[in-house]
């Protein structure tokens, strides 16, 4: 009886600690995977206001001509694919000739459907929208942009008419003022959100195919679900697509379909505020996970119902209860084998050792009474039970510590390629410029980027090299990304953006990690290039022979701020073609440690001219093909980062 309760209390025991265990384990796997999901979003918000912001530069540029201004819609609403509409609404009388209200609005207008499960066909056109009927001038969005001075998102709206194209829509406004700081008007740039709400989707399947691998397969699409809502409770995005932008969250509070701690969480919710909260959800209870959106009245949430990770628990249990009955039934057997059969001691103990081959390390031994030979192997066997135990935990603990490490990794590794260019033709409505890139890192992560971006008919684009390798190079290496876009977005000036870029790297550079960079600009329209390079590999020209471009022995970025740069110019001919790398392809190294080299990386391109190959795309298998000739079985050493472009001014 007594050993009836020993391992009854040490069942509870066990469970209870498996319970909070996995259970702790559990919340931090989705609060992670919430942070995941809200930064992946608010990069992508952050990157329609880049967008939005070149646009309004360009406009800008033409605020004393209405005819300059509406052509410059037209042609930026062309570049940027995304964008259902752009437009300026100006004050009263701002133009005398086009009277008191001049809004033109340039925008998507949809045509027959190109056939069925394929998209609908569009075209542009450019309205003057404002009248008496609609004075822009008392809308909430214009007195906003009037008394905000600064840029804000919309409320998300839906058009459906003849001419827009239909779904939800929100607009980022951004007010306009002349060079003596007087309020002039407002831009706006209407986006279409399918795409943002396409990709919460998507990262719900990823997450439920992913993360829960062992969950069954009897339980609905809802155990698991993603929603946004705004400031006012209006569902944005919900895997049930008639509650967007018609449904409010608080309806539920009201029908009697949300209970728990839900006030707290809806309150919390559009305060904009982060937490975790119990709800039982449409009569399920559920975990809630939520998270603000940045730059948005918006907020995240991570809906994952109890039974979701309460199951494996509960297998846990009846495991439990079933070694128990049959732990009690063997020491029941042994007790009563050791009682009638004192003399001998040796056959238990037998029994007990096959146990521990087993794989059960638990097993109970035999007590002795007397202190002789069987007594002392007995004593070693409990040694090596208790040695087998510990390794056993070590073992499974770093096991469990080393999956989730790599499981981290990978969705860092997706995180951060999705930042690098992977669509290729990139500008499949342009024929005067053809570009290629890949990046291959050496760890799951890594230091190398490229990017490259257009406007005003100025390619803009650069490769780098962040100091060594990993996680800390990766991180390093979003920042350049970042530093990139934002400074090439306000100069066209390689020198200015590289040294704007050094000053702000290095001014926090506590880890001394530097970059080798390379920045150009080329005029696609004279093929003249500007660029200017930061301790990087000198790119090649390859036109009817094989050139390596000449550049200046700059420092680094982030070495020392203030630093001063060169910049320098060179005329890309027409049909040439500018092959651009990182260090990781000359120090490739095969099996004997030896080097790919820069005559390789020459020979190669000699190789793709000779055979007649014209695209970057073919230039860059061709070499991606020779480094793995080369390199044989060896393991990658460093990040290889390949980028070609060729221009055509005879278009």
């Amino acid at each position: 009886m007594a050993m009836l309760y020993v391992m009854s209390f040490t069942l509870a025991v066990t469970f209870l600690a498996a319970f909070r265990a996995m259970k702790s384990e559990t919340r931090g796997r989705y609060v992670g995977m919430m942070n995941l999901v809200s930064e992946k979003i608010n990069s992508e918000i952050k990157w329609m206001e880049i967008g939005a912001k070149n646009v309004f530069d360009e406009i800008e540029c033409h605020l004393d001509s209405p005819e300059d201004i509406i052509k410059a819609l037209e042609e930026e609403i062309r570049l940027n694919d995304y964008v259902e509409g752009y437009f300026v609404a100006f004050e009263p009388y701002y133009f005398p000739q086009k009277g008191k209200w001049f809004e033109p609005y340039t925008h998507k207008v949809r045509k027959e459907e190109r056939g069925k499960g394929k998209e609908e066909a569009h075209t542009y056109q450019t309205d003057q929208v404002a009248s008496a009927s609609h004075d822009y001038f008392k809308a909430d969005w214009y007195q906003r942009a009037k008394k905000e001075s600064k840029p804000f998102w919309s409320d998300p709206y839906t058009l459906d008419n003849e001419k827009h194209l239909p779904g939800l829509f929100c607009t980022y406004i951004i007010p306009i003022y002349d060079k003596q700081g007087r309020f002039i008007g407002v831009f706006g740039a209407d986006l279409l959100l399918k795409n943002l709400i396409r990709d919460l989707k998507r990262i719900d399947v990823e997450s439920r195919s992913e993360g829960m691998k062992n969950i069954s397969k009897r339980y609905s699409n809802l155990d698991f679900y993603s929603f946004i809502i705004n400031e006012k409770g209006t569902y944005i995005a919900h895997p049930e697509e008639e509650r967007a932008m018609k449904q409010n969250i608080r309806s539920y509070v009201e029908n009697g379909k949300l209970y728990g701690d839900c006030e707290r969480v809806i309150r919390d919710m559009t305060q904009m505020k982060k937490g975790i909260g119990p709800m039982k959800v449409d009569g399920l209870w559920a975990d809630v996970y939520y998270s603000p959106l940045q730059s948005t009245n918006w907020s995240m949430a991570i809906v994952v119902q109890k039974r979701v990770f309460l199951q494996p628990i509960f297998y846990l249990l009846l495991i439990l209860l079933l070694a128990t009955v049959l732990g009690e039934i063997l020491i029941s057997i042994i007790c009563r084998r050791n009682i009638r059969k004192e003399t001998r001691p040796l056959v238990s103990l037998t029994q007990s050792a096959n146990e521990v081959a087993k794989g059960n390390f638990k097993a109970p031994l035999p007590e002795l009474e007397y202190k002789d030979e069987v007594s002392n192997l007995r004593d070693s066997f409990a040694t090596m039970q208790s040695s087998l135990t510990k390794y056993i935990q070590d073992l499974e603990e770093t096991t469990t510590k080393k999956a989730a490490m790599e499981s981290e990794l990978n969705v860092a590794k997706k995180i951060q390629m999705s930042m690098i260019p992977n669509k290729f033709p990139p500008f499949p409505k342009r024929n005067d410029i053809d570009l290629f890139g890949s990046l291959t890192p050496a760890k799951t992560v890594g230091g190398d980027l490229f990017d490259y971006f257009i406007h005003n008919d100025h390619l803009f684009f650069c490769i780098g090299d962040v100091s060594g390798k990993g996680v800390p190079s990766a991180l390093m290496m979003t920042v350049i990304h970042y530093l990139f876009r934002s400074f090439s977005s306000q100069s066209d000036d390689p020198k200015q953006i590289v040294e704007a870029m050094n000053d702000c790297y290095a001014a926090d550079n506590k880890s001394m990690m530097f970059c080798t960079f390379f920045l150009g600009v080329l005029d696609l329209k004279t093929g003249l290039l500007r660029y200017c390079n930061a301790g990087h590999e000198a790119p090649y020209m390859v036109t009817s022979e094989v050139e390596r471009i000449k550049v200046d022995p700059n420092m680094a970025l982030g070495v020392v701020e203030g630093m001063q740069f060169t910049a320098q110019e060179k005329l890309l001919p027409d049909g040439g073609l500018l092959f651009l790398y990182t260090d990781g392809l000359t120090e490739a190294t095969d099996e004997n440690e030896g080097l790919f080299g820069r005559e390789r990386v020459e020979q190669s391109l000699q190789n793709a001219l000779d055979e007649g190959l014209t695209d970057g795309a073919a230039y860059i298998h061709r070499m991606t093909d020779d480094v793995a000739a080369f390199v044989k079985n060896a393991s990658q050493s460093d990040d290889l980062t390949m980028l070609a472009l060729r221009l055509s001014l005879k278009h």
